[in-house]
């Protein structure tokens, strides 16, 4: 049998109820679609097809359910008249069809309006199919119907996921595939990929000759510059040491920091990664000297150069939970003293580790 499928009349957007579980992926258990010509005569009997309908959607989930009078008018009146009655009815989709004269004289053909509601505009599928004396005619149609309403279907989950639909039906004598939509009201557009991420954290890090460990806040900014690659800056801001020198007490102020590249294994539900930093120490010392009335000040900034290694495990699509542990050495060592004695040894090997919540950025 010769078959022709003709696009779309007209699509402003798609069925407008959620998609419940049914006999198949995407379908939903109870759905009822409105046979709005089964009281059409011969050469296509209405009620025949409206038994060959049943058949067929009763696989999908969804139950027939038969009006006699089809949308009368031109297409935008019947569009018109099919929004409102299934919007009174809560019925999911449409159906009608008429007989029409082929082209150039040939034989004449079925159309099927398959029909489904969105607020004021209604999307319809039509299909044509010659009209011949063959038992199968009616199977064939509802096949046909069952496509269009799973293409429908798959439809609408793009819409409500914003993902990608097929609408094929691999039984029928005909595949039938929903169009691409474009976005639509209430669409959910599929989430753009993370070009950026901010990360922030508590640091904690080893410093020679005063203390084994100190705290601090650790802030990062990175830039995805490929599938694999980072380029970052760091910034960590330690908190003050203290010590008592032999002639009163010294404070030390420390911010770490760093540039590098970053080279990432990442997965669906994990990251990690390796890195190399560039930086330089803010070593800022104040101490009291002989004179109480007096105090002096020293700044270094010694260069550091290191590693650092980090895994983060994926909370939601842009959230991560991270640690990262890093080596630097510093060049040059500084030393501090105040009138010969020594106050603190800021080292020239320095680790230290953070614990971080990544924020990926579109």
């Amino acid at each position: 049998m010769r078959r022709r499928v003709l696009l779309p009349l007209m699509m402003a957007a798609v069925v407008g109820a959620p998609a419940g579980a049914g006999a198949e992926a995407g379908t939903g258990g109870g759905d009822v679609l409105l046979f709005l010509s089964a009281g059409a005569p011969a050469p296509v009997r209405g009620r025949d097809l409206a038994d060959a309908l049943r058949i067929q959607l009763a696989a999908i989930g969804f139950a027939v359910e038969e009006r006699d009078a089809p949308p009368a008018g031109t297409v935008a009146d019947q569009l018109r008249a099919v929004t409102a009655l299934l919007a009174a009815s809560g019925a999911r989709l449409a159906l009608w069809h008429a007989v029409e004269s082929g082209a150039a004289g040939g034989a004449p053909e079925v159309v099927l309006y398959v029909a489904s509601p969105r607020g004021e505009a209604t999307l319809v599928k039509v299909v044509r199919l010659p009209v011949a004396p063959d038992p199968a005619l009616y199977r064939t149609l509802a096949l046909k119907v069952r496509a269009l309403v799973r293409g429908a279907i798959a439809f609408e989950d793009v819409v409500a996921r914003g993902t990608a639909g097929d609408g094929r039906d691999a039984g029928a004598a005909g595949p039938a595939a929903a169009p691409t939509p474009p976005p639509g009201p209430g669409a959910a557009a599929p989430a753009a990929p993370a070009r950026a991420a901010l990360s922030i954290g508590l640091a904690a890090g080893a410093l020679d000759g005063v203390a084994r460990w100190r705290a601090g806040l650790a802030l990062r900014g990175s830039f995805f510059a490929g599938p694999s690659l980072d380029v970052f800056a760091r910034a960590t801001f330690f908190t003050v040491l203290h010590a008592e020198a032999p002639r009163g007490a010294a404070t030390l102020r420390e911010t770490a920091l760093g540039a590098g590249v970053r080279l990432r294994i990442a997965r669906p539900a994990w990251e990690a990664g390796v890195a190399l930093v560039l930086g330089a120490r803010l070593l800022f010392v104040e101490a009291l000297t002989a004179s109480v009335a007096a105090t002096a000040r020293a700044l270094r900034v010694p260069v550091t150069a290191g590693v650092e290694a980090d895994a983060r495990l994926r909370l939601t699509g842009r959230i991560a939970l991270g640690a990262v542990a890093s080596l630097d050495v510093s060049a040059p060592r500084e030393e501090f003293t105040v009138s010969g004695d020594q106050v603190f040894d800021a080292g020239w090997v320095v680790l230290g580790g953070a614990l971080f919540l990544a924020v990926s950025l579109p």
